[in-house]
């Protein structure tokens, strides 16, 4: 069967470019539960692939937050009721200082796509073919925020959630504390 999925990235917050993300802790509270307790669907194959990155650039694994999948959760809803448009919140609106990743998956004949949870980020662990670790930078015309969000070595928690939108497309959220991609500091 064709993929016909359409994957949308938005930039990551970062402090330094007008997005989201206090320096401080954001209070979420890393635990050892098994992703997906409080949010469908498991959310375990999403841990695992920003683990596996990270230990590819010797980054300490991310535990995972319920604080931080109940507030990804909160915006994922926001947004499918919104019309599905990606859209970072506000520094206003981020009450936590929070970083966020973010992805939206099409329907495929009228129905949701059976996106696993590993997906989103392993199509955001796809941009590290455009980012450079000498310059510090994507390369032209690429982004590369999702990536380097998930490496993020001083990032010690992410929570992550999914909503179904009134078309049956999907939105998924991820937030990260203590955010990353501060421009000018490399995340590893």
């Amino acid at each position: 069967m064709k993929d016909l999925s359409v994957i949308f990235f938005v930039m990551m917050t970062c402090t330094a470019c007008g997005g989201g993300g206090a320096s401080g802790s954001s209070g979420a509270s890393g635990t050892s539960g098994v992703p997906g307790s409080t949010n469908a669907p498991d959310m375990q194959g999403m841990l695992n692939v920003h683990n596996q990155e990270r230990a590819l650039v010797n980054s300490i694994p991310l535990l995972w937050s319920d604080q931080l999948a109940d507030y990804a959760q909160t915006w994922a809803n926001h947004l499918a009721n919104s019309g599905c448009h990606l859209v970072h919140r506000t520094n206003a609106e981020d009450t936590l200082g929070t970083g966020e990743n973010l992805a939206w998956y099409s329907s495929y004949g009228g129905a949701p796509q059976n996106i696993g949870s590993a997906r989103p980020a392993q199509d955001w662990a796809a941009e590290k073919v455009d980012y450079s670790y000498v310059s510090n930078s994507c390369a032209a015309g690429k982004a590369c925020g999702h990536y380097t969000q998930m490496v993020w070595n001083t990032t010690l928690n992410v929570g992550c959630a999914r909503s179904i939108c009134p078309d049956n497309g999907q939105i998924w959220v991820c937030n990260y504390s203590p955010p990353g991609n501060y421009i000018g500091v490399k995340p590893y």
